[in-house]
């Protein structure tokens, strides 16, 4: 339909243009309707590193002999939970082994009536409650790890809470590095053997001015300034929980951005 009029009673409908125009207006109202309009935000950074932690038990026993010996009579089964003084095991010509303090028997390795040959391990006590979180890093990670610093730790099944814990040490071993750290308020669920993921907190930088990262198109964000609409080029810094630092890039504090509803 080129340059077509229709006509009408007392007036003119241009079809072709003004059709175009309306159907360009109608997509652009639709593509703003898809949009969030969301503040720039100046924020305190907190720069971490990740790694993948396991709770261990601070107090182990295992259960040896010196020589071979047949064992008489077991006093635990596996996951037993036993106090401090109880006896675990007796075997021929010995006094009954008592558990040295209280735990769960984590491990049990051998039936009543059997032989057991020195350095065997009969059975392992844990004590479940005091406990630690131990940390594998990266070498670039372990660089910026300091005792002292901050821990956040969350555990499948617990993603809605974080445990904070408290760095202690760090040290090789086997060409790996380890941190060590400290927890408070554990509950009684988390076990030795479960593992974690662990964010440590090693620096922070203040007044940072940060955008949502699903805003960016192609190194891009559309802006509201005021009445006016921008389009700026940016570069970013790091990225946290959807927010990214603005590391060059004229975006102000004030400043509204268009995050597209699909990118949300």
């Amino acid at each position: 339909m080129r340059g077509q009029i229709l006509k009408t009673g007392s007036g003119r409908i241009f079809t072709g243009a003004a059709l175009l125009v309306g159907a360009l207006a109608f997509a652009s109202f639709q593509s703003r309707a898809k949009e969030q309009i969301v503040s720039v935000r100046r924020s305190t950074f907190t720069e971490a590193v990740y790694g993948l932690g396991t709770i261990k038990a601070n107090r182990v026993f295992s259960l040896r002999v010196g020589v071979p010996s047949r064992i008489r009579k077991l006093y635990v089964r596996a996951g037993d939970e036993v106090g401090q003084g109880m006896p675990l095991a007796e075997f021929d010509e010995m006094m009954p082994v008592r558990a040295p303090f209280s735990g769960i028997i984590s491990a049990l390795n051998f039936n009543a009536e059997e032989i057991v040959f020195p350095q065997a391990n009969v059975m392992t006590v844990v004590d479940s409650k005091d406990r630690y979180l131990l940390v594998s890093l990266e070498e670039q990670g372990a660089i910026r790890v300091r005792k002292g610093q901050r821990v956040r730790a969350s555990f499948e099944g617990w993603r809605r809470e974080r445990f904070l814990c408290e760095a202690v040490g760090l040290y090789p071993e086997e060409g790996q590095f380890q941190m060590r750290a400290h927890c408070n308020d554990l509950p009684p669920q988390i076990l030795p053997g479960m593992t974690a993921d662990v964010l440590i907190e090693v620096g922070k930088r203040p007044n940072v001015i940060q955008i949502p990262v699903s805003a960016i198109r192609n190194g891009k964000v559309k802006l509201i300034r005021g009445s006016n609409d921008l389009e700026v080029g940016v570069s970013l810094g790091a990225i946290e929980g959807g927010w990214a630092e603005v590391a060059s890039g004229d975006v102000r504090e004030g400043d509204r951005v268009r995050v597209p509803e699909e990118a949300k």
